[in-house]
């Protein structure tokens, strides 16, 4: 049995060697390893007649947490230890959990990498690129939503898209829908995230998305949300209304007055639409558009034929454009397109000098859409002409007509009636 001054006695010699005391017969023994006048201890144990040994996790011979005793229990802790294991090969045991632990740490490392890259700002920003490869023109509008968001709420953007539960986001529109009144944006919200998440759904089980695009996605937390009040606007020009707002349109002789002008001669158009056309758009008397509204994969390509008073304004905001070198069609400073913003501004103006404050440039589309029924264009040409009601399989996969001889006859009869012309009779239906 080992003793503090057979130890002291030893190490003073110098040299290098060990020393050990038995725990008992199968339990292996406490051993003193001592070389240049220091010590350490270690717990040995014999499998299959080899010698093994692990270093005992108390401080050097000599030191307070070293003496003795201490390592004397140690080594015992490490037999009993030993025991519980069914090879009772406790080097191999530690070197199995030593393994497993690191194991743990990398798989942990590696979904933390994971959690990363399926954070709810990524999926916000996965959507938003999607609607930018299909040209949609919502794109601008969710990105700034999904920005405020995050300012809103800063420690979201960084959470696991998969692991925000519904009541989480119940509680963050319920901020914006009772809290600070503001329901619409909150509606768009909620549509806009329940739309990412189901893009991600999508991808995740879809072959032919891009390799690597995963947020561990099952269900959409936004789809038993409901969608809160109902805000429907219905609102239309009356006809005296509508003669005298395109009559104070002509006076402005702007970009925006003649885009504004335009959408009214052209049925009705999406301001947003037309916008965005560029010199190269119009050619031949027809005005190419690009709608890419609803779930389609792919813009739609939106053909108007443009002639009588729409062709010589036209021919003039083209003229402009070339003149100062830009490509788009409505421009102030040929650098950039206007925006809606110019044309809304522009529109409210003229009602609030109208002394009607209650209306606003969207309200055109709809009272053009009931204008063009009043004067017996039909529905059909109608959804040519404004594109839209044009999702159906029908319209999709069996009508690829043009439309253009019925458009330009219908334009032709909305322009006499603007103009308060006797309306030439022209046939409104016929072969697509």
């Amino acid at each position: 049995m080992l003793t503090d001054r057979t130890i002291t006695n030893t190490i003073r010699k110098g040299g290098a060697g060990f020393l050990s005391e038995s725990l008992g017969r199968g339990h292996g023994s406490l051993l003193l390893r001592y070389r240049s006048g220091a010590a350490t201890w270690w717990y040995q144990y014999t499998i299959d007649g080899k010698a093994k040994r692990v270093k005992l996790s108390v401080g050097p011979y000599g030191s307070e947490d070293g003496a003795l005793a201490v390592a004397r229990a140690a080594a015992q802790a490490a037999a009993a230890e030993r025991r519980r294991i069914p090879d009772m090969d406790l080097l191999a045991e530690r070197e199995r959990a030593a393994k497993a632990k690191q194991a743990q740490r990398e798989r942990q490392h590696r979904e933390a990498e994971v959690r990363q890259r399926r954070t709810v700002a990524r999926l916000m920003q996965f959507y938003v690129d999607d609607l930018e490869r299909r040209k949609k023109i919502s794109v601008a509008a969710v990105r700034r939503e999904f920005a405020n968001l995050l300012r809103d709420f800063p420690e979201l953007g960084e959470k696991d898209a998969s692991a925000v539960p519904t009541p989480e986001w119940a509680a963050i529109l319920r901020r914006y829908y009772l809290d600070e009144g503001k329901i619409r944006k909150g509606q768009k919200l909620r549509v806009y995230l329940g739309a990412a998440y189901r893009h991600a759904i999508a991808s995740t089980n879809n072959p032919l998305a891009a390799a690597g695009v995963w947020f561990g996605i099952d269900t959409n937390p936004l789809q038993n949300i409901p969608p809160g009040p109902a805000a429907v606007r219905k609102a239309a020009l009356t006809e005296t209304q509508l003669r005298e707002f395109l009559e104070r349109v002509r006076e402005l002789d702007t970009p925006a007055g003649r885009a504004i002008e335009l959408c009214i001669l052209l049925a009705g158009q999406r301001p947003t639409q037309l916008l965005r056309a560029q010199v190269s758009d119009y050619a031949d008397g027809v005005l190419r558009l690009l709608d890419p509204k609803g779930r389609r994969t792919e813009a739609r390509d939106h053909r108007l034929p443009i002639r009588g008073l729409a062709a010589a304004k036209l021919t003039r905001i083209r003229a402009d454009a070339e003149m100062v070198g830009s490509p788009w069609l409505f421009t102030r400073t040929g650098k950039v397109p206007i925006s809606v913003t110019d044309l809304d501004h522009a529109a409210k103006r003229i009602f609030r000098a109208m002394g009607a404050d209650n209306l606003r440039l969207g309200d055109l589309r709809e009272t053009m859409e009931t204008r063009m029924a009043e004067i017996n264009i039909p529905a059909e040409i109608r959804e040519q002409l404004q594109s839209h009601g044009l999702g159906s399989v029908v319209h999709r996969h069996y009508q690829h007509g043009d439309y253009l001889p019925q458009k330009a006859a219908a334009l032709a009869r909305l322009e006499d009636w603007l103009e308060q012309r006797s309306a030439t009779v022209v046939s409104l239906r016929g072969t697509a």
